[in-house]
């Protein structure tokens, strides 16, 4: 009996293994049970058992999507907020009014005044547009060599930038810098013995140029000795990363700014231009109020032998669209300095041309190596044959190349890194065509 007793109990336990053996596999190779098998999956990245089969109580599931989730089944609830007993019911609080805090009185923003101005500065010789300044000869283009606020490499210059911009056909330059050391005065010098008429965009790059900055006159005395004639000392205030007030928008602040440079740059002998803007209407919007405001000072004869730098940027619109962020913006600017002068000043483009690659406007195809090259000869032909206003004194095409700078890659046009490192085709197509004089439609400028 002993030995029957034991064997009984033997099949007893074997059964019984096997019967919890079974019930742990089915709960491991249950997809949607939140078992080890989930817990697998997750391990390895792949999904969760609730995307891989259907469920017998839900519409059939799409495709497995291989994103890894935390296993929770759909018959599973939840977990659930702890059950707090409820509040004692009580008298409620009354409803005093709390007390409105009086707001501090707003003190108005100082309206800017007009600062003394120098006196003694002698009349302007500049009376008619054919009186200002120009190359000889004047094709009404050029480049802003570059992107940096100091002079290319002595060697870079002889060798690469000066070649390039007679190539090239350019007679005017933008030149940047922010200071009157040797260096930049011989950088100058240089391109002005070589025939080139130099607009000197002279301003620090930090702090911002405005609504602070103004040149010291003894400084650009030293560059207008050397035959600089074209001054501007400040760059797009109508952007914030230019203008380090607050109040980026304030055309008062920046006309103030400006009468007291544009007296400064008369003193050194050279003619003022009006702050260029970047596109939009922003910038229209600001040199209005400019305007407006050496007006209601009686400042406008600031004005008196000065003239205005602009940025018409054309993006990727056509020549003919009229606007505020295309080439013709500039007549939009003439028409606005007419407004306020009753004639107009010279308008000097210090940064102009296509971009390679621009797609600004969805409405017009992005800008292709192909389209870069017809945009921009265009401009230049314009000038070839008499098509803009004579109050469009040049384009300075932005930028030459590099040259010390590794920035702005897409508006290099001497070896493009977006162009596997090559010239755009507007390089060569320059360099074969014939040089010429701009035609103006005023026989003043004959000469």
């Amino acid at each position: 009996m002993g030995r029957g007793l034991r064997t009984v109990r033997k099949r007893l336990i074997v059964i019984l293994a096997a019967v919890l053996a079974a019930a742990v596999t089915a709960y491991l190779l249950v997809p949607n049970g939140g078992g080890l098998l989930s817990w697998a999956w997750l391990q390895t990245g792949e999904p969760s058992g609730s995307g891989g089969r259907a469920s017998p109580i839900a519409s059939p599931v799409p495709q497995r999507q291989w994103v890894v989730r935390f296993p929770l089944s759909a018959n599973q609830a939840g977990p659930q907020a702890a059950t707090r007993p409820s509040p004692t019911p009580g008298p409620r609080p009354s409803a005093t009014p709390v007390p409105t805090p009086t707001p501090p009185p707003v003190t108005p923003t100082p309206t800017p005044q007009l600062p003394p101005r120098l006196q003694g500065l002698p009349p302007s010789p500049y009376k008619r547009l054919a009186d200002y300044p120009r190359p000889k000869p004047d094709s009404g283009y050029g480049f802003h060599i570059n992107a940096a606020a100091y002079p290319p490499d002595p060697v870079v210059f002889e060798q690469q930038i000066l070649p390039n911009l007679k190539a090239l056909g350019a007679t005017w330059v933008t030149v940047w810098l922010a200071n009157a050391s040797p260096a930049s005065l011989d950088y100058v010098k240089k391109l002005i013995d070589n025939g080139f008429e130099v607009v000197l965009r002279y301003h620090p790059v930090v702090p911002a140029p405005h609504p602070y900055y103004v040149p010291d006159p003894n400084e650009l005395a030293q560059f207008t000795r050397l035959g600089v004639h074209y001054i501007v000392t400040g760059n797009e205030p109508n952007l914030k990363n230019e203008n380090v007030d607050d109040r980026v928008h304030s055309a008062a602040e920046i006309a103030r700014q400006w009468v007291v440079s544009a007296d400064r740059i008369k003193a050194a002998g050279g003619i003022p231009l009006l702050y260029p803007m970047s596109s939009g209407p922003s910038g229209m919007e600001m040199l209005r109020g400019m305007l407006e405001w050496m007006k209601a000072n009686n400042a406008l004869d600031a004005l008196d032998g000065a003239a205005v730098a602009i940025h018409n940027r054309p993006l990727n619109k056509p020549l003919d669209v009229i606007d505020d962020s295309s080439f013709r913006t500039y007549e939009l600017v003439d028409d606005l300095i007419r407004e306020y002068l009753g004639h107009s000043l010279p308008i000097l483009g210090t940064e102009a041309g296509y971009t390679f690659g621009d797609l600004i406007d969805p409405r017009f195809p992005r800008v292709s190596p192909e389209g870069h090259m017809n945009g921009n000869l265009e401009i230049i032909y314009g000038f070839r044959d008499g098509r803009w206003r004579d109050s469009l004194f040049c384009q300075n095409f932005w930028i030459l190349s590099g040259f010390g700078t590794r920035t702005f890659f897409a508006d290099w046009w001497i070896e493009n890194p977006l162009y596997f490192g090559q010239s755009l085709p507007i390089v060569e197509a320059l360099k074969s065509m014939p040089k010429f004089e701009r035609k103006f439609q005023s026989p003043d400028f004959q000469r």
